[in-house]
């Protein structure tokens, strides 16, 4: 037979019901792994989580599933509900719903409950990469110990266990391989029904996530141009049944065909209108994806939490991680598998030089046969070889100079994958499906024995778990518990819209918590604006829950109550709060009444009148920040900047406050309104409370220009979420407006 032959590939030895055994056995022991290593996780899956870090999109992703259920049983519909991010609402037809994913997940949690059915599919996601795996080697090498081992290497290796940690779409790795092994029966057999097996796997993969449906068809690029480079390579007359190339270029074509009418609804998300806005603010996109890429000490470092590197690689991976989490940064596939690796490599490429027949050696025309072990060479390494580029930065420098790397092109055609550290998977499923053969080869070219060729296999599984473990792997605990204080809301009517303090930026850990404990006392809350939206100016103008305009505008915006969490203010690890200060109850203005004191918080209900004008940060000013004194203050960045008045209401005379604080030195204030001159006032350093005179502001938005005339101070850029030192001309706080009288 030859690798375009129509004949039968080799038999397995004991026939397709031996390896239907040995396929669901396999399946049974990635099971059994997966429950040890998560355990208690599957006896508590209603309400463990599995992750040795704070949970973030996991939560975040059980929250969306809670919605789900609940959106069903309230008769909630529409794309812009407000059960968060309340009044605004949250744009849903930008978040993805996969149908073996996210939508799968939906219809288990029937059942289980959203928390049961994250638990269930991230416990299936092992067994389900590993038997995906094991089938794949198998199908090139007949071997059972090296299919075995091969599975396991995937199925555990770092990158699927840190993805488990909270990304649950992206542990679903059984896609890759399954793809790739119905290319190569279509490749073999080049019929009707290789054909349909090829598409059915493209639309599992892209109906799982976008990610793998991107990788997967990658790799048949990668895998058409490396048949093409054999041939081309190696033109000999052919054996066997002639297959038309006219055929098997329609059957190519029409899997093309299905495969696009399939995931044709799910193209809004890579290329709707929130990917053509994230590709018009270039420079941001591009540090985010820089951020948000493989750095190449990602594929040689072991993963953080490692059973015997954690005394390393935790203060290491730590200090490297920035924005991201450990999972982003994980892509090292263990010593284990790269040796491996390496072995199918030089034997493959020994293979490919004396171009052995199909009787050499084994019975699998996989790695017996020079033209297909020349075929997996070269396509192992090109996608290895891709898939590394891919996941590094869009650009790099050479001194001055900025030079864009292959990644740039996919930003700029598709921002929705700038997160280009994923490309890694494709890497370590090549490393992984290379290990497999290289130990099939190993065992097989030395003669060993069924028994060592599985004592071989064990020893050097039991060498991988000691590389890349996570320590201990008793890593589940429950997080079902939610605060005291707002378990204590619960107990107030669901129909008055809270605001949760710290008002944390509606990705950071805090407000993914809260959506999480939503499910516990099911109030419309403020937190979950998405970020960089208008709605969000409207958060940021009222983080600081001490300014006395705050409360007016929580009033304005049908806010009826107030919980504070004050674990949440003395914790940097969630993010809102760089400097870690304390809630103080007695800074808090009139316009709050306290109700109900709990043991980790407060509950105050919002009495201020309501305001119809909103103070909005605009332009040259920085997020409002959480300072040393506990209040929020945003950074004037440019000499020149801009609020935003929003009036919501009708027409009227309003007097302005606004405290202004000097870092520095000395100057002159000019203010103007919609361009006409308001005041000029001189400031010395210090802190000062500008009044500004009455001004008629209609319905509608107002600008409020700011000039100052005095020199910036460079700061620490961190604290106002900022990279690097920035320069600040003033810092702003306190806006406030009244109605003049």
């Amino acid at each position: 037979m030859t690798p375009e032959g129509g004949e039968a590939v080799a038999k397995a030895p004991g026939g397709p019901r031996r390896t239907a055994v040995g396929l669901i056995l396999a399946f049974v022991f990635y099971a059994a792994v997966a429950v040890v290593l998560t355990w208690p996780l599957a006896i508590h899956g209603g309400s463990h989580y599995f992750s040795p870090e704070t949970p973030g999109d996991g939560v975040a992703n059980i929250a969306n599933t809670w919605y789900a259920g609940y959106a069903g049983e309230k008769g909630l519909s529409g794309q812009k509900p407000t059960i968060y991010a309340y009044p605004f609402g949250y744009d849903l037809t930008g978040v993805p719903v996969y149908p073996l994913s996210s939508g799968l997940e939906n219809q288990v949690a029937r059942l289980l409950g959203p928390q049961g059915a994250y638990s269930l599919m991230l416990l299936l996601s092992f067994p389900m990469a590993g038997a995906a795996m094991f089938a794949l080697v198998f199908y090139l090498t007949r071997s059972f110990p090296a299919s075995f081992a091969g599975g396991f290497l995937y199925a555990f290796s770092p990158w699927h266990t840190s993805r488990t940690f909270d990304q649950l779409s992206l542990t679903a790795v059984y896609t890759l391989p399954l793809f790739v092994l119905a290319m190569l029966v279509f490749y073999r057999r080049k019929d009707l029904v290789s054909a349909a097996g090829v598409a059915l796997a493209a639309v599992i993969a892209f109906y799982t996530d976008l990610h793998f449906g991107l990788f997967c068809a990658a790799m048949a690029v990668i895998f058409a141009a490396s048949a093409g480079l054999v041939r081309l390579r190696r033109r000999r007359p052919r054996t066997g049944r002639r297959v038309s190339r006219r055929r098997t270029a329609l059957l190519v074509a029409a899997v093309i065909l299905v495969v696009a009418l399939a995931v044709m609804p799910f193209l809004k998300w890579p290329f709707g209108k929130r990917s053509r806005a994230v590709a018009t603010q270039s420079r941001e996109t591009v540090a985010e994806a820089g951020m948000f890429s493989a750095d190449p000490w990602n594929y040689v470092i072991p993963p953080a939490h490692s059973l015997s590197w954690s005394w390393f690689t935790d203060e290491f991976v730590g200090k490297r991680l920035g924005a991201r989490t450990s999972n982003e940064v994980t892509d090292y596939p263990g010593l284990v598998t790269y040796a491996l690796a390496a072995v199918a490599l030089v034997l493959l490429v020994r293979r490919v030089r004396r171009r052995a027949d199909i009787e050499s050696e084994v019975d699998s025309p996989w790695t017996a046969d020079g033209r297909s072990s020349e075929l997996l060479l070269y396509f192992c390494t090109l996608s290895a070889v891709s898939a590394f580029i891919l996941s590094l930065p869009p650009t790099f420098h050479i001194g001055a100079a900025e030079i864009p790397a292959p990644s740039y092109l996919v930003l700029k055609l598709v921002p929705y994958f700038r997160y280009f550290c994923r490309w890694a998977l494709v890497f370590v499923f090549v490393v992984c499906l290379l290990a497999g053969l290289g130990l099939a080869m190993l065992i097989r070219g030395r003669s060993c024995s069924r028994r060592a060729s599985w004592s071989i296999a064990l020893v050097l599984l039991a060498l991988f778990c000691l590389d890349v473990t996570i320590i201990p792997p008793l890593r589940s605990h429950d997080v079902r518990q939610p605060p005291a204080t707002l378990e204590a809301l619960a107990g107030y009517p669901a129909s008055e819209p809270v605001a949760i303090y710290p008002l944390a930026q509606g990705n950071e850990y805090a407000t993914l918590h809260f959506r999480y404990f939503q499910q516990f006392h099911e109030h419309p809350m403020l937190n979950g604006v998405e970020p960089g939206t208008e709605d969000d100016l409207y958060r940021l103008a009222l983080k600081d829950i001490y300014s006395p305009y705050t409360p007016s505008m929580l009033a304005g915006l049908g806010i009826k109550k107030v919980a504070v969490l004050d674990s949440y203010y003395r914790s940097r690890e969630f993010g809102n709060n760089p400097t870690g200060v304390p809630f103080d109850p007695a800074l808090m203005p009139r316009g709050y009444e306290l109700v109900e004191e709990t043991s980790d918080g407060y509950i105050y209900d919002v009495v201020a009148a309501p305001a119809a004008v909103y103070p909005l940060y605009d332009q040259n000013l920085s997020p409002p920040s959480i300072l040393d004194d506990g209040r929020a203050w945003t950074a004037m960045l440019r000499p020149q900047a801009a609020i935003r008045l929003e009036n919501r209401g009708p027409a009227s005379s309003y007097a302005m406050d606004l405290v202004v604080a000097d870092p520095d030195g000395q100057g002159e204030l000019k203010v103007e309104l919609d361009g006409k001159p308001l005041t000029a006032v001189r400031f010395g350093s210090g802190s000062w409370h500008l009044q500004l005179p009455p001004v008629e502001l209609s319905h509608g938005r107002h600008n409020l220009s700011l000039q100052w005339s005095g020199p910036p101070v460079d700061v620490y850029g961190k604290q106002f979420r900022l990279e690097g030192t920035v320069p600040v001309y003033l810092l702003l706080g306190e806006p406030q407006l009244r109605v003049d009288d």
